[in-house]
């Protein structure tokens, strides 16, 4: 099995890693990003990047494909968090992103996991439609 990327495009490593954290949000569509405009650039690069980290994780769950290569992934995710908390070099533009906020805001290591934890709910367990598909 290839190893799975953090990053969901080759274009989101482009940039500095806010700028990549933004593009994402910026392309998602959501609400969210015009008032984040208006946070002082510190505070909006930070919520860009845990929004990007968060639609990520999300499209891992949802996209189709195997959800053994979603968990997989589901998995690199947390290994990258775990290591952010570690000290350690992040290993996509999107975790360089996330270590910033995480330095600059002290986000809590729990909270991130525990989303990752709730996207990990959605993907089925065998085969299924849904995370929920397996217990029907």
């Amino acid at each position: 099995m290839p190893q799975p990327s953090l990053d969901s495009t080759q274009s989101d490593t482009a940039g500095s890693p806010a700028a990549a954290a933004a593009a994402v949000t910026g392309r998602s569509g959501s609400t969210f990003y015009w008032p984040m405009l208006l946070l002082p650039r510190s505070k909006r690069a930070a919520m860009f990047a845990i929004y990007a980290f968060c639609r990520r994780i999300d499209d891992i769950a949802d996209e189709p494909g195997e959800p053994a290569e979603k968990r997989a992934a589901l998995d690199a995710w947390r290994t990258e968090i775990r290591g952010l908390y570690a000290g350690g070099a992040p290993s996509s533009s999107l975790g360089a992103a996330l270590k910033g906020a995480i330095e600059r805001y002290g986000l809590p290591r729990g909270e991130l996991e525990a989303l990752i934890d709730g996207m990990a709910m959605d993907i089925p367990a065998d085969g299924g439609t849904d995370g929920t598909a397996a217990a029907a």
